[in-house]
């Protein structure tokens, strides 16, 4: 079976979110809704940037949480194409499984 666009994605954010997780420390709990470091939010930035671009998905909304070390919420691309109106974090969409 070759791999979709949509599958190889949801597999790159698979592996950042695994990597972060891999890397995190035990904190206190309410360190979770503090924004990452600089260093780690600019890696994030730089994985998302170039998994979205991978993608080639219209848009995107993109959440990490690590309990003790941070949080990342943010979006990329149109939730409409056609207006060009971008994504917005509090955007309401539906989530379904492509593995089946």
């Amino acid at each position: 079976m070759v791999p979709t666009i949509a599958s190889r994605l949801v597999v790159q954010f698979a592996a950042v979110l695994i990597a972060l997780t891999a890397a995190s420390t035990a904190a206190p709990a309410h360190a979770a809704d503090q924004p990452f470091p600089s260093a780690k939010r600019a890696a994030i930035e730089r994985a998302v940037d170039q998994s979205f671009k991978d993608s080639k998905a219209p848009g995107a909304i993109i959440g990490i949480w690590i309990p003790g070390e941070g949080a990342f919420v943010t979006t990329r691309g149109f939730a409409d194409p056609a207006t060009k109106r971008p994504m917005r974090v509090n955007d309401h969409t539906r989530v379904g499984s492509i593995t089946k």
